[in-house]
């Protein structure tokens, strides 16, 4: 695989790990590699649009586990005879 497409692969993961170094490092290397800026610019909206993605399918997950979590503390509650809270 060609350099600048490897470079352009290392921008998202960095988006997605929210190293702003990796990113800077890997936008330098694929410039270097012959990335335009149109590609550039691309690759990174690309990556935003993922991480809003994966950002609200973590949301909603988050939300099913404090649902469960909640459930499972009133069930625990009404084994032991407690209180709710």
């Amino acid at each position: 695989m060609e350099q600048k497409f490897l470079e352009l692969i290392g921008m998202p993961a960095s988006v997605g790990s929210e190293c702003r170094d990796c990113l800077e490092w890997h936008m330098n290397a694929a410039r270097e590699a012959g990335a335009t800026d149109r590609e550039l610019v691309e690759t990174i909206k690309m990556a935003q649009r993922v991480r809003m993605i994966a950002t609200g399918k973590h949301e909603k997950f988050s939300s099913t586990v404090r649902d469960i979590c909640e459930k499972l503390s009133i069930d625990h509650r009404k084994e032991v005879g407690a209180e709710p809270l």
